[in-house]
């Protein structure tokens, strides 16, 4: 694949072409998906994973850069069989028509193949038998060490699992040269090797996993090599067809400030609507240019427009300035959901980022005005996270303290007055469709979930209203 993207990148930097037209990576892009939304297709890949085959990065280019061979022959004049052969599938003097036209269509059928069978071979295994796979398979001598974290209390959700791989002491087993190699380096490079030599950066993206800073939260110690899995809120990939032809709605955007459990909200209204999910902190990206790429990758996907998707940005006061033009711009086709909380969960958030409260303040501001220029042109769902609910009342054990498990259960019953309210306004399905996430709140007969009282709310604003009320 890499010398097929190398044919590509040579052809459009051709200045000796015939018809040759100077183009950047970006316009590249826009001509391959201009190609491919003309015949009313989807571009084969995402803006995003192109920047990493054609950018700056040069990354490694997968199976799926064949499914672009027919949009980049027509765009750059040559043949298909050109492009296939550029990539070492055709024999050489092999230049009957049909028979090429035969081979690639085989090729293409093959990749589609490939695609579906590596994404079905991944289902019946979770991702943390596939980590402790990897390790044990280049012979790696770690004692892996997996914290489940499962949150709330009425209906557990499986949010992540930290992974540590802690080295064997040579003095407990013979530790092997590899691992012995490995622990040398300093601890970016063991992680960087750990991620591509070890587990792989298809798997590593694919999965959304991240490296953790070493903490004792979770009594696994103070491991510099730990990983965090996502599960609930692991990214989902967007359906082919649309479940539920009623929705009004194809993209929801969920904005909230550090520590609001906004990519809870958006993992459970994609589980329920059916629709792909983002969450930010789970892309892969590199510790050394995380603000960058977080950025750049925002903006890939607010441009893309991508149906059937549900992501949530919570990100810190460094981001959200250079964010909000850009959700403005490209954000009209979306349902934005712009998160709130007491002034505990505030406290709370401070002490878990090392910031003041200030800095959590200012995140907040940010995100209330961002909402009344959104409500400006747009309905807007504002939703808020009582500290009521999130924490024990008087009289009881860590009374006034937040307890992680009642957040997920508040946030689990706010994210069920959000999908009230996408019924209540005619872009959202009934509540008995909306998966076992809410079985303590659905209610035989109706066609909204019945709610648990609490002091946490979200409502629908139209256009304008949010300034007026």
């Amino acid at each position: 694949m890499i010398a097929l993207r190398d044919r590509i990148r040579q052809l459009a930097d051709d200045t000796g072409r015939a018809g040759h037209v100077p183009v950047t990576t970006n316009g590249l892009y826009e001509r391959l998906a201009a190609w491919y939304q003309h015949r009313a297709e989807a571009p084969p890949v995402s803006r995003a994973l192109f920047y990493r085959w054609f950018g700056s990065e040069l990354g490694n280019p997968s199976h799926q850069l064949l499914e672009c061979v027919p949009g980049f022959a027509s765009i750059l004049g040559v043949e298909e069989y050109e492009l296939f052969a550029a990539a070492g599938l055709l024999r050489p003097g092999l230049d009957a028509p049909l028979t090429i036209a035969s081979a690639a269509r085989q090729v293409r059928q093959a990749s589609r193949l490939i695609f579906r069978v590596l994404a079905d071979a991944a289902v019946p295994s979770s991702g943390e038998a596939i980590i402790a796979d990897r390790i044990l398979h280049h012979k790696l001598d770690y004692q892996i060490a997996i914290w489940p974290v499962v949150r709330g209390h009425t209906r557990p959700l499986h949010l992540h699992s930290p992974i540590a791989l802690r080295p064997l002491e040579p003095d407990h087993s013979k530790q092997r040269k590899k691992t012995a190699d490995i622990e040398r380096m300093p601890l970016y490079e063991r992680r960087d090797h750990i991620r591509h030599h070890v587990i792989s950066d298809g798997i590593w993206r694919s999965f959304g996993m991240m490296w953790r800073e070493p903490d004792n939260e979770w009594n696994l110690g103070k491991v510099p090599l730990t990983i965090e899995l996502p599960i609930e809120e692991r990214n989902r990939p967007s359906l082919d067809e649309l479940v539920f032809p009623e929705l009004q709605v194809s993209r929801i955007l969920v904005l909230g400030p550090p520590w609001g459990h906004a990519e809870l909200m958006a993992a459970l209204l994609s589980d329920a609507l059916r629709f792909g999910s983002l969450d930010l902190r789970y892309q892969g990206f590199t510790l050394q240019a995380r603000r960058d790429d977080k950025h750049r990758f925002c903006v890939d996907r607010l441009r893309e427009a991508p149906e059937q998707l549900v992501w949530s940005i919570a990100e810190g006061p460094w981001l959200m300035p250079r964010l909000a033009p850009e959700v403005l711009k490209y954000g009209r086709t979306a349902l934005v959901v712009v998160l709130s909380y007491g002034p505990r969960m505030r406290n709370q958030a401070a002490r878990i980022f090392d910031e003041r409260v200030r800095w959590i303040d200012l995140a907040q501001l940010q995100l209330d005005d961002l909402a009344l220029e959104l409500n400006r042109e747009r309905p807007i769902i504002r939703a808020y996270l009582d500290d009521a609910d999130v924490c024990p009342p008087t009289g009881l054990p860590r009374a006034g303290v937040v307890d992680r498990n009642l957040v997920a259960d508040a946030m689990r019953h706010l994210t069920a007055q959000v999908l009230n309210l996408l019924y209540n306004h005619r872009c959202g399905p009934a509540a008995a469709q909306w998966g076992d996430r809410f079985d303590d709140v659905r209610d035989a007969g109706r066609r909204r979930a019945r709610i648990p009282e609490s002091a946490s709310w979200a409502r629908w604003f139209d256009v304008d209203e949010l300034a007026a009320g």
